[in-house]
This record gives structure tokens, sequence and C-alpha cells, in this order.
């Protein structure tokens, strides 16, 4: 297996002394040997009570359990097992982090956060939520559950290694946990919607309107009866109370004993500055020694000032290719979601295989099933759309009685549920949680009378995150595979299919309000009756086969012209879907190696529009000089070796704080370029030396921090793409499938596909991300077989 790639400068010990007296070194390596000494079994045999029949798992070179089973039950019953067997923590970390319990093992301050996904929870109907996934969402979700719960029984007190140094042990899971919202879009909808209010009142709503540039731009309309100047007055408060800590990889505190911690160096001319994942403060010589040395500061400290093609880069890429386009002669398509970079990876691939079910592909540990892959007929990939699925109401409160509110003409008493939190070091708080007809109050301005609850289609049945694959995974082409996008509901997606019969095919599938054509969902709205949805839209954006031959989408406005109402307002530019529709406008007969190129393609759209910036000028400074000539030669390829990538990237950060109402490329005055490229030759010059150093992967360094000890971090990499490429940084799942032969398809999930230090996949696929090296997606049972790792037989009993 691989050594853990641990940047040692000087370890000490971060806390009280352990009982002996043990020094660093000891420390970490009576950590390495807990986590070497608690692995998951994954050959031979395990016996395993609640089993119908045995079931096999192969593991290939990637890390993917291929699970073959004989029935439903034991298929979904061994996929959580496996899950369990391979991110266990994570699978109980985000158990706690969707029902609002991290407090338990986190501390107060994630009381805020709890408290509010306690108000926004589901509660609705049970059976019709289930009934929304798949006809046997019930079975499925409670074998699923009894899998994981069958490896907890299995382990005993062999935990992972996370629960032993923070104390905690996972809890039993049970069949609703996999339907659990995550509601931190739904809370961002509504924080934008009182900005903008803000903004309305400080400018009017013109002004407010152009500063947001909104795409489709229409004139932006105040809902009648708004009392603007109240959320003006309130309104932080307002957005503090929907602000919460949706990092999903949660960071409990570690018990004295196992606190191993890098002391922080001395700052050097090579510290690099980057958009990498975690944001590296000035002094550290490295991104990954800085977020060993203090993880829990680092995480505080704010981004970059960066334009914002450069902030953390969460867009997505897929597209799918007609039989005409390429030259297997069948359907080719390609996905890289972007998620935040994390270790273990948010994503988990696993393949199935029973009577009934044959798909591969990624989706999260804790969820049953495939979200994105493939099955024997049909592949799929998806990127967020963005639609709007949420509206801020502004409620009356009766001033005689602050649990009543305005509906028409007369009051209605709002719905009050009492709830308890645990905090881990504290006595529990008891929480009051109210609930208008529109959804949970958020906030209560008792000085104006008004209470603002959020409506989500979070709380309609079927929409836990995407867990409407579950019908996906058994289309069969890609009209079944369109018919089941009604099923579909969050989070809005772009969802791409091809199928074996040459057919390809796009939906924006999302349970989208129907707002009556009376407002666009942009401002909050009066809560007294004025403005409902009026059931849901079937109206959605798709295309069947278009006669171009491809189709692509990269977090774009993919919303036809002229159609009405819009589904949501984006901000343009679009750089990715740019660079995707040059290329692919341009030609046919893509290859496989083709599709991976575009997908590692580091070619940057608004660098070659600003290229013109640099030309057609000389500086008297020779050092500015030497700069302009480095941009106007340059290919606008952010390189992991070029320097003029990494001059770009820090002028234009430059560039954007000295002039901040101004776009790149504009009509600039030389003057403001060229004093703006001194300051980032001096800025590069202060992180990365002398010019011969520069390069773009030193300020491109992404580090794969473990989330609790720094023992099992994993050295950051340099990295060719990120700044707004659609080599993305975010992008650490990518598939890139072949219609015509599945075993030729391709792969990555950085950094592995086991979330356990020490094991053989913990960080196996990390060096492959890093150079663009992509995995074989085997498929055939010939293929796993022949190139099987590991082989393991659950077997039932015990």
């Amino acid at each position: 297996m691989k050594a853990l790639s641990l940047l040692l400068p000087v370890l000490v010990l971060a806390g009280c002394s352990t009982a002996d007296d043990s020094g660093p070194s000891d420390v970490q390596a009576r950590l390495n040997d807990m986590a070497g000494n608690v692995l998951a079994q994954i050959d031979g045999e395990i016996r395993v009570p609640g089993l119908g029949d045995y079931v096999e798992v192969i593991r290939d070179p990637a890390g993917i359990a291929h699970i073959y089973a004989s029935n439903q039950e034991d298929l979904f019953f061994a996929q959580g097992f496996v899950a369990a067997q391979d991110r266990l923590w994570e699978i109980d970390v985000w158990r706690r982090y969707a029902e609002g319990r991290a407090s338990e093992i986190v501390g107060p301050e994630r009381f805020e956060t709890d408290r509010l996904y306690r108000l926004m929870k589901y509660r609705g109907s049970q059976e019709e939520d289930l009934d929304s996934y798949h006809p046997d969402a019930g079975a499925i979700f409670s074998s699923f559950a009894a899998g994981i719960n069958a490896y907890i029984e299995h382990i005993g007190d062999d935990l992972p290694v996370e629960f032993e140094i923070t104390g905690t042990k996972p809890e039993p899971w049970n069949a609703n946990l996999s339907s659990l919202r995550l509601i931190q879009r739904a809370a961002s909808r509504g924080r934008q919607e009182v900005q903008l209010a803000q903004d309305v009142v400080r400018m009017g709503a013109e002004a407010a309107n152009r500063r947001r540039t909104p795409d489709p731009y229409v004139p932006l309309e105040i809902p009648a009866g708004l009392d603007l100047e109240a959320i003006a007055e309130h309104g932080d408060v307002i957005i503090d109370a929907l602000r919460g800590d949706f990092n999903q990889i949660l960071r409990a505190p570690v018990l004295p004993e196992y606190q191993v911690s890098i002391a922080p160096p001395m700052a050097d001319a090579a510290s690099p500055t980057g958009p990498g994942n975690v944001a590296t403060p000035s002094g550290f010589a490295d991104a990954g020694i800085a977020a060993q040395f203090s993880l829990a500061d680092l995480l505080e400290q704010p981004f970059p000032d960066l334009p914002d093609e450069f902030r953390e880069e969460t867009g997505s890429n897929n597209w799918v290719l007609s039989p005409e386009m390429t030259t297997t002669g069948g359907v080719i398509l390609a996905n890289d979601p972007h998620r935040q970079i994390s270790n273990p990876s948010l994503r988990y691939i696993v393949h199935l295989n029973a009577p009934g079910w044959n798909v591969i592909g990624s989706g999260e540990p804790s969820l049953p099933g495939v979200a994105i892959g493939h099955n024997d007929r049909v592949a799929w990939g998806l990127t967020i759309v963005g639609t709007d699925q949420d509206d801020l109401y502004q409620e009356t409160v009766n001033p005689e009685n602050q649990n009543q509110v305005r509906w028409q003409n007369a009051w209605e008493d709002l719905r009050v549920v009492i709830d308890t939190i645990m905090i881990r070091g504290e006595a529990p708080r008891v929480v009051e949680l109210k609930y208008s007809r529109h959804g949970p109050i958020v906030y209560e301005d008792t000085d104006n009378n008004y209470a603002y609850a959020l409506r989500t289609v979070l709380h309609e049945p079927g929409t836990a995150h995407y867990m409407g694959s579950l019908r996906v995974d058994q289309a069969q082409n890609c009209q079944e595979f369109l018919a089941a996008m009604a099923y579909w509901k969050t989070p809005s997606e772009n969802m791409l299919c091809g199928d074996v019969e040459g057919n390809i095919a796009w939906k924006a599938a999302a349970l989208t309000p129907d707002r009556g054509g009376l407002w666009h969902g942009r401002l909050p709205v009066p809560g007294t009756g004025e403005y409902e949805w009026q059931g849901f839209r079937e109206d959605l954006p798709e295309e069947y086969n278009p006669e171009r031959g491809w189709i692509a989408t990269a977090n774009h406005n993919i919303q036809p012209v002229g159609y009405s109402p819009p589904l949501m307002f984006k901000v343009p530019p679009y750089r990715r879907f740019e660079r995707l529709d040059d290329i692919l406008s341009d030609s046919t007969g893509f290859s496989m190696e083709d599709n991976i190129r575009l997908q590692l393609d580091a070619y940057h759209f608004g660098a070659a529009q600003a290229a013109e910036l640099f030309v057609g000028w000389t500086a008297d400074d020779p050092q500015v000089e030497g700069a302009r000539r480095l941009l106007s030669e340059w290919d606008h390829v952010f390189a992991e070796e070029s320097a003029a990538a990494a001059l770009y990237f820090t002028w234009s950060r430059v560039f954007s704080r000295a002039h901040p109402d101004s776009s790149i490329p504009d009509d600039v005055p030389e003057g403001a370029v060229a004093s703006t490229l001194r300051q980032a030759i001096d800025d590069l010059s202060a992180t990365q030396g002398d010019q011969a150093d520069w390069r773009w992967g030193r300020s491109n360094r992404i580090s794969f921090a473990h989330p609790l000890s720094a023992a099992f971090d994993l050295a950051a990499v340099e990295r060719r793409g990120g700044a707004g490429t659609v080599s993305s940084n975010g992008g650490t799942y990518k598939q890139v499938i072949d219609l015509t032969n599945w075993d030729d398809s391709r792969v990555l999930n950085a950094p592995g596909q086991s979330g356990q230090p020490g094991s053989p996949f913990y960080d196996s696929l990390l060096d492959d991300w890093k150079n663009g090296d992509y995995q074989p997606y085997l498929f055939s049972r010939e293929a796993v077989e022949e190139n099987a790792v590991n082989t393991l037989r659950l077997v039932p009993g015990g």
C-alpha cells in the first residue's frame, strides 16, 4: 500500500501531555498502529446475520466494490455493509449533520446550525416520501440500514480510528435516515432574497437589479405590500439566522492523548497562495502544513479577494455526444460534478448487481443506489441547474399574540414544536420551533411585528437529495430516463442521458414552484395570501436527439431564448460552457482520449479575452515590460509549470481589488494595467521568489487534510487547471463512459475510495487525479474478476 504522505517539520502535542509522556513521534506511531489495527476485512469470508443468501464483493484496482447478490434485499444490505466498511465515520458524521445533531460531538459552536436543521426538517408523510423515490424504496432503505448496522455489530469495539480518538461511538442506522434533507441551498436562497431587498432600499430597484447582472435580464418588480424598510432594518440578522456551518465534514474534538499538530514553519519565499479548497494564510510554506498546523483556525480564514471565476469552483461539467460525433460509433458521456475537496471524498463509487439491478457509479456513502453513472443500457451525468425552489415570506404577526400571523382576513395560529438539542460539554438546550402555513419561521422581528418563513420544496414528499436516482438506476433507454425525471426533485440538476441505441437527452430536472407569473422569487413576498405557489411546473426544458449531435452543460443559463417565467437567474460569464461550446461545435470524430483531454482542459477563456490588454504598448519599467511580454505571448493554458498563469492569476486579483467595478477585459487604460502588473510582480515575488521559480502549480496547491488528525493528512499536490477552467479543482470525481464498450470507460475519485487511514485505497487515486491518469471503469463480470484485487464473501449466519 501507499505510505501516508505526511509532511514532517516539527511535530508537537496539542493540549496536555500523554500519561506516559510519549514524544510526538510516539504518538504518531501509535495513531498509525491504531488505524492499521481496525482496518476493514476485505478478503476472505464474513458470516453476517440478516443476509438471505451469500453475497460476493470484489474490489478492483481503483478500490471500487463490485457487489453481486441474488436478490434485491441482500444487494442493498450488502451496499450498506460495504459502505460502512470503507466510510463508517463519514456515514455517522453525515447522519449527525443532517439530523441537526452535530453539537453532540462537536460542541456548542454547531448549536445554531443544528437548530436550523431541526427547524427545516421534513415533517410530512413518510409513506408519500418513500413512494416518490421508488416503488420499493421502503424495503431498499430498510435493507441498506440493516447492512450498516450489521457492520457496526460485526466490528464491535474495533471501530475506525476516528471514533477512538474522539471518544465517540456510531449509533444504529434506521430506514428514514437516507431521506434526510440537506438545507444549505434553501438557506442560501433566503439570504439572497434579503440581500437584494437591502440593495433595493439602498439604491433603488433598477440600480440593485443592474448590480446583480441577472441573466435573463428582466425588470425587478417590488411585491405589493412588502415592507422593504423593515427587511433593511433587520436584514443582517435575518441573514445570520440563515447562515449555518454547512461543511458536512465535522471536526469533532480529539482527546488530548491523541492530539498531533505541526509546528508552524518559518515563512519563506515559496509560500503559495491560491484557490485550493483550504485557503492558505500568508507565512505558511505549504498548504498541507498549514492545514495540519491549525485546521480549526484555518477554516475560519476567508478565501482571497478573487474575481468570481477564481473562487471555490463548485461548478460542474457534463456533455454527451451522439454516435455521429464519436470514433466509437456509439454515445460517449462525460461528467465531472464538482463538490468541496475533502478527505475522505464526498463521492463514493459502487457497483450493484442483482436481478433487476446492474448499475455502477458514484453517490454518497450514506445513500443507497447510484446517483451518477451507468447501468447496462443507459449512462447519465449531472450538473447543478440552479432552479429557484424556495421563497421567503414576510408574515404579519398579531401584536396581541406572537404565535399568530395574518392569512387573508384572519389571524392563523402558528404550529409550535418543542425540541431538545444535546451539546458536548454543556447541558441540553430546549428550543422552540415555529411554523406558518408557508414553512419554518427563521426570524421574528418583534419591533415591526413580522416573522419570516422560508417556503421550500424540501418540505414536499420526495425531495431528499439524489434519491430520485433509484428510478434512474433501472432506466432502459433515454425515454425512460426522461420519464424518471418527474421523480428527480432535488437538487436541481442538468440530467444528461445517453443509451446503447444511440439516443442522447437532457432535462433541467427539479421540483419547480409555479408562482403563477405573479413574481419571480428574487425578493421576499408578503405571507397574507396574495403570493402563493400554484402547484409545480411541468414545462421544464428538455432535449432529445438535438440536430447538432451533442448536449453540454456547465452551470450556465440553460433556459431557451424567450422561456418564461424563468426558472432562475444566473450571473454571466459562463467561461467553462463557452470553452465546451467552442470545442464541441467545431469538429466531430471525438475519441475517448479526446473526451478525457477535454475534461482536463486548462485553457482559460477569460484570460484569452483579456489578452488585448497586454499588447500594443511598452512599459518603461523593465520588470513590468517583461511581465507584459510574458502575458502577451502566453497560450492562456493554466499548465502546472506555467509562470504566465501564476502571474495572470495574481494580476487578476490585484486588478479586481484596484478596480472593483470594472470587468476584464474592458476599456482599461494602459497605465492601470501597468500599475497593477507592477503590484502583481511584487506579490508573486513575495510568495514564489524569482521569476525563474514562478509556476502555476505552486499557487494551485490542493490540500487533503484529514478532518481530525494531522497524523493522517495527505501531502498537498500541485495541479494544472483550476481558476475557472474546465479542469476545475472541485472535480474530484470524473467519469468518461463509452457506451459501446463499458469496460473501456474511465474514472477517478480523489483521494481514494476508502476513508480509513492505512487502507490501500485511502489515497491510492490521489496521484492519478493530480496527473490526470484515469482508472479503467470496469463493469463486465469477466473484467472485474480478471482484475480483482480483493474478494470478500458475505455469508448468512453469525
